[in-house]
């Protein structure tokens, strides 16, 4: 991306939505389950969404003590901040969507000692 930026092939435009969620959201290579679909499919995307140059979710650090904290959903565009600020929002509210089956299931105190 950062060399077709300097060569003059885009002109990547970055937006970014509060997804309103503090959290770990785990994944791991070749592995299973909604984080892993969820992030496979945000790879996926720019060959499936005109302009679209990447997607990123981050985990907005929770334990940060910064008006920014929790996650955020970012994409980049080629040169269209409206369709970076739309395809962000999309992408953030599908994300809100797992936020339950998303969610760092902790051990109870019993279970972690055992």
């Amino acid at each position: 991306m950062a060399v077709d930026k300097v060569e003059g092939r885009t002109q990547p435009v970055m937006a970014m939505f509060d997804c309103r969620m503090i959290g770990l959201y785990p994944t791991n290579p070749g592995g299973e389950g909604p984080m892993r679909e969820f992030v496979d499919a945000m790879i996926a995307a720019p060959g499936k969404e005109p302009g679209l140059l990447h997607l990123t979710l981050t985990h907005g650090f929770p334990w940060g003590v910064v008006p920014e904290v929790g996650t955020r959903m970012i994409a980049i565009v080629d040169g269209d901040a409206a369709r970076a600020a739309q395809i962000a929002e999309q992408w953030g509210h599908r994300f809100w969507g797992l936020r339950e089956v998303t969610r760092l299931q902790a051990l109870n105190l019993s279970d972690g000692l055992n």
